[in-house]
């Protein structure tokens, strides 16, 4: 095919109005170029998204560049035309937020691969754990295929398709899309909340992306300040998720000529500090924000504005739904509010379809099951005939029901799960998939998923000494390397571990054994592959705490630091496979329990900010408390005793920073309280720990502690 059919297609498509449309090249970086040229000269506002592998094209074609991890800067702007350079492997995530740039008739050009990569392992488009040999392109296969079935335009050296773009009705060509102006469906909602503030309301908007949600946020926040004359709080999981909406504010407050003014962004753990009734808070994302901290921001706030995406990838949507939103529903005067049409692009979007497909953006309806006489849960799960299956990954590829069912249920069922998601469990050698499935009304439904991850072994064996010391980091393999620095040694990075990332079960389902059951399928594979552990990480909260510890995991580290979006501490859990990790696992133990001790002990002996109010609380909650209760008769132990011991050898020798051994210098001192050499150590941790002192009041009293120490 030549350059001339791909410019008359192009002219004939810009001559009436159409959708957007999405066109695949797959060739050299001359060919390419003049068609990049010419798209060039069509479109004046265009922007290339772009890696490092393109120099050379990037010296033909006169375009506006952008580095691909820089996409979430532009999020709010508006573009005609993008390119997306995925020749080196698609970045799936920055992919599907491109396009979300693309406003109606635009056109989105991604460049793919001449061929499929015969060697996978140098195409790599997103980082994958260290050690993962990659050996699969599955992710490239599947994308191919969703073209073909969505009838998009692909061009290739030997092949080329270009069929009509997709004309619209003459009754939605019109767009509401402006700088100021809000839609119809935007200005309704708009006076409804607008009526209602300042009065005990809860507001809640819901609508796919591109919806103008944003827009219509930053109208609403301009109102409520200029207007009514109430402060507006706003917060999201990130400052950037605010962007849009500060750029309409600001649109608005030009065309008023107002003095510029920023929105008060204030991070989710952080709004219910500043809680008050002449104060409004607008919530964005908030399906990516944790039902704890929503429901104080509910409680505190007298008017309330919660809005997010109800699919796709900004965070559980779906989960929100399910969830929280019938508990909001029961308790107070809640408002719903939904945005159905699109702001950005038009009505029956293909693009937008094209890609609710391929990432499962979109909830699909399950068979509901009901039971007579079935009080508990084992005998629900009995009704079931659930079957499990560890699944082979071309049959995600190739069988597009179970692809659906899959993808679906994981991005719904979690929180902060991205479009690479996908791609990594696809393509990555060391993840495995495990499905159950149950026969329901003659039809067998997927109910429940599993993804884990094969860390550690043979992979960390040179690293492993640097590892355990703090002096390397690798990508992934996040067990192994946790667990050799948490105990200074290199033995946990070198044993095999299987980690649960994900597991989800539908919403219909739950509390009916599938979890628990998927888990010991995971033991019994761990076991057939001489896995020593089994782990899970997670943020922790007393519903994810109760499922791990009832399959018998134990709580192994409790993060310190608050996550500002979820509002809970990390933590990871182990389980034993082999006997030989029994000995390991009271090391594991015992270090938590000298690092809670320690934290405990600063945190209640200084002024304590937010984060470490929200830890004391953690460690005094009753779950928490039940689960430390076990570790008091390890203070007296060997691996309590040689820990220690291991520790201060490391730092009298050098080997590890201070910062590293800090807990358990507490723990010696504290240990051997007859000696007064030690007597004064604990109070100097404090000071070596109090916030905003010089760095060399710091090493001040690093010396001192170590003179006594010595």
């Amino acid at each position: 095919m030549s350059i001339c059919e791909f410019t008359l297609w192009l002219k004939k498509y810009r001559q009436s109005p159409h959708h957007r449309t999405l066109v695949n090249l797959s060739l050299p970086d001359k060919e390419a170029a003049l068609y990049l040229n010419f798209v060039a000269e069509q479109y004046s506002n265009i922007v290339m998204f772009s890696t490092t592998y393109s120099t050379e094209l990037l010296k033909q074609v006169p375009i506006e560049v952008c580095p691909q991890h820089q996409i979430k800067h532009r999020l709010g702007t508006q573009l005609d035309a993008i390119v997306f350079d995925a020749r080196q492997g698609i970045d799936l995530t920055a992919l599907y937020s491109a396009t979300g740039l693309v406003r109606h008739a635009g056109i989105i050009i991604v460049l793919c691969p001449i061929n499929m990569p015969n060697k996978p392992e140098e195409y790599k488009p997103i980082p994958f754990s260290y050690g993962d040999e990659h050996t699969q392109a599955n992710f490239l296969r599947k994308y191919y295929q969703s073209l073909l079935v969505a009838d998009l335009p692909l061009i290739e050296q030997e092949r080329c398709y270009l069929p009509a773009p997709v004309e619209v009705t003459k009754r939605i060509v019109k767009s509401d899309n402006t700088d100021i102006l809000l839609s119809d469906e935007q200005e309704k909602i708009r006076r409804e909340i607008i009526e209602h503030v300042g009065s005990e309301c809860k507001h809640v908007i819901l609508g796919s992306r591109g919806r103008g949600k944003s827009t219509l946020l930053g109208n609403i926040a301009f109102n409520i300040q200029h207007h009514l004359g109430y402060e507006v709080i706003v917060s999201a999981p990130n400052k950037r998720q605010i962007d849009a909406m500060q750029n309409h504010y600001n649109a608005l407050i030009e065309n008023a000529n107002l003095p510029n003014r920023t929105l008060h962004f204030i991070p989710p753990d952080q709004c219910c500090d500043l809680a008050s009734k002449q104060y409004v808070l607008i919530v964005d994302e908030m399906a990516s924000i944790a039902p704890a901290l929503l429901r104080a921001m509910l409680v505190n706030y007298k008017t309330v504005i919660l809005a997010g995406t109800t699919a796709g990838y900004e965070g559980s949507g779906q989960g929100f739904i399910q969830r929280l939103l019938p508990q909001v529903n029961s308790i107070y005067d809640t408002k719903i509010h939904r945005l159905h049409r699109p702001f950005r692009w038009l009505e029956n979007d293909p693009i937008e379809t094209y890609f609710d497909q391929l990432l499962c953006a979109a909830p699909k309806a399950t068979p509901a099951i009901t039971f007579q006489n079935a009080g508990n849960n084992a005998v629900k799960f009995e009704a079931y005939k659930t079957q499990f299956t560890w699944i082979d990954k071309q049959q995600l590829v190739n069988n597009e029901h179970l692809y659906c069912a899959v993808f679906g249920l994981l991005q719904s069922a979690h929180y902060q799960t991205t479009p690479n998601d996908i791609v990594r469990i696809l393509d990555s050698s060391d993840h495995i998939v495990g499905l159950t499935s149950a026969f329901i009304d003659n039809q067998l439904i997927v109910i429940g998923a599993v993804v884990a991850i094969i860390e550690g072994g043979e992979d960390l064996q040179a690293l492993s000494t640097e590892i355990s010391l703090g002096n390397r980091r690798v990508q992934g393999q996040l067990t192994p390397q946790s667990l050799a620095l948490l105990l200074q040694d290199e033995a946990y990075a070198t044993m095999r571990y299987l980690r649960i990332t994900r597991i989800a079960v539908l919403h219909t389902y739950r509390n009916c054994q599938v979890g628990t059951q998927m888990l010991r399928e995971c033991l019994a594979y761990a076991k057939n592959k001489h896995i020593d552990w089994l782990s899970s990480s997670f943020g922790l909260n007393e519903e994810l705490l109760n499922f791990w510890t009832k399959s018998e995991f134990i709580l192994s580290k409790i993060g310190n630091r608050t996550d500002t979006a979820s509002g809970t501490n990390s933590v990871i859990v182990v389980k034993q496979v082999t006997n030989t990790s029994a000995h390991y696992l009271k090391l594991i133990q015992a270090k938590l329990q000298i690092d809670t001790q320690f934290y405990a002990f600063l945190y209640s002996s200084t002024k304590q900010t937010k984060q470490e109010q929200n830890y004391l609380r953690l460690l005094s909650s009753p779950l928490v408390k039940k689960e430390l209760t076990h570790l008091i008769n390890i203070l007296n132990s060997e691996e309590y005793i040689s820990i220690i011991q291991k520790i201060m050898q490391n730092l009298l020798q050098g080997r590890v920073r201070f910062e590293q051994a800090s807990s358990a210098v507490l723990a010696f001192a504290l240990k051997d309280k007859e000696n007064s050499n030690l007597a004064t150590i604990p109070q100097k941790l404090v000071q070596y720990n109090k916030k905003g002192q010089h760095k060399s009041d710091k090493l001040q009293v690093e010396k001192e502690i170590l003179h006594l120490l010595n």
